[in-house]
């Protein structure tokens, strides 16, 4: 794993999570307790957290804040949606557990996930070139081919893509 992040700091992970029961996505301990398990999944270590819950039937909104970056949570039980960030730097750590985590207790029914590579050490020539996909001298267009975002959607009981 450790070469891996030869290249890059950190791992994000932009989720939308959607088809979530209501009454999880306003329950406050509820999902802070669950952000709280689901930093210690991905190895990060705890430094703090924040949690607040809108008036009446809206939703929460919460941060933990880890030694290598964040996880976010922001809900809308209206509509059964979560949108949340998993952030996490160094080679101890992985946000797909995480993840794994925060599905299995919120249960989505569809799970969208963007992720990015953050500091990344090479620039897309550079990258480019070491893997033979350029010439020496060629170019790359930076704002095409970007070596740190991968997308992804998967349906039914919460998948993810996930990228081994």
């Amino acid at each position: 794993m450790g070469g891996h992040f030869s290249r890059f700091l950190g791992r994000h992970l932009v989720c939308e999570l959607h088809g979530i029961s209501p009454g999880l996505l306003r329950d406050k301990e509820l999902l802070r307790n669950i952000l709280l398990r689901a930093a210690e999944a991905s190895g990060s270590t705890v430094v703090g957290d924040y949690f607040y819950k809108f008036e009446g039937d809206m939703g929460v909104t919460g941060v933990v804040v880890v030694a290598e970056s964040h996880l976010s949570i922001h809900t809308w039980p209206e509509y059964g949606y979560a949108a949340v960030d998993v952030f996490t730097c160094g080679t101890h750590t992985d946000p797909w557990r995480a993840l794994e985590l925060l599905r299995d207790e919120l249960k989505p029914e569809r799970v969208e996930v963007t992720e990015m590579t953050r500091g990344v050490l090479e620039q897309p020539q550079q990258l480019a070139e070491r893997i033979g996909l350029l010439a020496l001298g060629s170019q790359v267009d930076s704002r095409v081919a970007h070596p740190g975002v991968r997308h992804g959607l998967r349906g039914g009981a919460g998948a993810v893509l996930r990228e081994d």
